[in-house]
């Protein structure tokens, strides 16, 4: 049975280009993702021309990269003359000469806020939906200025308290040593995850379970991937 997660479109603006069933998986290597969209450039009708003869109005090459401003086609003429420039930086990944038209590929890099791995929905007024294989709510005592995701990992004790199980994950610590709880922050975690916690950290973001119930739930069911989104009184735990 799936499981819906809800991300306002403010935390979430890159998802604006996703298309209904698209697969996303961010932020794992880097926060900085790299997405690609192509944009279809009429050019027969932009310089009123026949379909068959944009090539001898074009001025760049299949496979071409171009720097934003960079003239793709240019129709000369004391009257009715025209250029056509490249919107952004772009690669020429097609040219067809039935329709007239010319395909740019345009690769951006984006900030990603989170670590998120699922499948998009639809929007829903302004929010983004979606999909993960199984997930769960559950109540946090106090209410974060600051969104944090990513992948889990479980700390019961000093001994598995290492670089591999803490950095760039939420660590979802049984431990209430104080020791043990700075140990983990010194490790460069995205956030904290306990039911009650001695340790507070001023930069790291720190969700305090209200439930005890769902606390002992969350231990056993070992969810491999957490989301909290700024403001919000609940937390997500899932499974993509």
């Amino acid at each position: 049975m799936s499981f819906t997660i809800r991300i306002p479109k403010n935390i979430l603006p890159m998802a604006d280009k996703l298309k209904e069933g698209d697969k996303v998986d961010w932020g794992k290597e880097s926060m900085q993702e790299r997405t690609e969209e192509e944009k279809v450039i009429h050019l027969s009708d932009e310089l009123g021309i026949p379909a068959k003869d944009i090539f001898k109005y074009i001025r760049v090459n299949l496979g071409e990269k171009l720097a934003s401003g960079d003239i793709i086609a240019e129709k000369k003429g004391l009257i009715g003359g025209k250029k056509i420039a490249s919107p952004e930086p772009a690669e020429v990944r097609g040219i067809n000469h039935t329709d007239g038209s010319l395909t740019l590929s345009i690769v951006e890099t984006v900030e990603v806020p989170f670590v998120l791995e699922a499948k998009f929905i639809k929007r829903d007024k302004e929010e983004f939906l979606f999909h993960v294989r199984e997930g769960a709510e559950y109540e946090v005592a106090s209410v974060m200025e600051r969104t944090f995701g990513g992948v889990c990992s479980y700390i019961k004790e000093d001994r598995e308290i290492d670089l591999d199980s803490v950095e760039r994950k939420v660590v979802v610590a049984s431990t209430e040593h104080i020791i043990d709880m700075a140990k983990i922050a010194a490790l460069d975690p995205s956030a904290l995850v306990a039911y009650a916690s001695p340790y507070h950290h001023h930069e790291l973001p720190q969700a305090i379970f209200k439930n005890k119930e769902e606390w002992k739930s969350l231990l056993h069911k070992k969810w491999s991937h957490a989301l909290y989104l700024a403001g919000d009184k609940i937390i997500y735990f899932y499974n993509p």
